[in-house]
């Protein structure tokens, strides 16, 4: 079943993929977190979304103690961002709280900040957090990759709930497990506690940075130098096409 035109339209910049560049050097650099494990929640949040004001970053996917929580960067008004969250946010907030863990600066355990030039990612390290930007640049020098690769991944859950707030709410049919996505749901999604999505999920673009190995081997005809994959990190979320490996270019 192919989607309508609309939804191909809304998918259509997640999923196209980022061709080989000529070079692509990533600075990877440490990032003043002044944060520990027993400040306090808002003090946590503060943190994450003065990283993403200055990395211009857009999502948040956070790993804690008891669960996922995913996020998204929203403009205040007054030239920084505000975290926007599925259990504070969604209209129907009681599924929100069960399926999406509370940002906590005791649970904690690693976050990913990320966007299309960057990604920030915040780690434990004991009582407190250490962060590092991986952000991008063309041209040559010390960190340059051969070139880079963007694919993307399906999120886990087929079936969805509108939660409100421009979130969804995610499962896979009758195994009783979901997550709340950042998202609201996708063009013609009918607002349906039962509907499939069908042709669309949820996903998420990893860019994969390629350097030059001379293993013997990476290349069937040569046995000489080859490409291999040497570091990655998030670059988006959004609906992308799931009977097809792209969206169709025609209407």
């Amino acid at each position: 079943m192919r989607p309508p035109s609309p939804v191909r339209d809304a998918i259509s910049a997640l999923y196209a993929p980022t061709p080989l560049r000529e070079v692509v050097t990533t600075t990877s650099e440490p990032v003043r977190f002044a944060v520990g494990a027993g400040d306090s929640d808002q003090a946590l949040r503060n943190a994450l979304c003065k990283l993403a004001a200055e990395a211009e970053a857009h999502w948040l996917l956070a790993h804690l103690d008891d669960g996922v929580a995913w996020g998204r960067f929203e403009p205040d008004g007054s030239g920084g961002v505000s975290l926007a969250l599925a259990r504070e946010l969604a209209d129907d907030v009681e599924r929100a709280k069960r399926y999406s863990a509370p940002l906590r600066a005791a649970t904690l355990l690693r976050a990913r900040v990320f966007g299309e030039d960057v990604e920030v990612r915040v780690r434990r390290s004991r009582d407190r957090f250490r962060a590092h930007r991986l952000r991008d640049k063309v041209g040559d020098g010390d960190g340059a990759f051969e070139g880079a690769l963007d694919l993307v991944h399906e999120v886990w859950g087929q079936w969805g709930r509108p939660l409100g707030g421009s979130f969804t709410y995610v499962d896979e049919g009758q195994k009783g497990f979901g997550h709340v996505l950042p998202l609201a749901p996708p063009p013609g999604f009918a607002a349906d506690p039962e509907a499939e999505f069908g042709p669309v999920r949820a996903g998420y673009r990893v860019r994969t940075y390629l350097g030059l190995s001379s293993a013997p081997g990476d290349t069937p005809t040569s046995g000489g130098a080859g490409l291999v994959p040497v570091a990655h990190r998030l670059v988006a979320l959004g609906w992308i096409l799931n009977d097809t490996d792209a969206p169709d270019s025609d209407a």
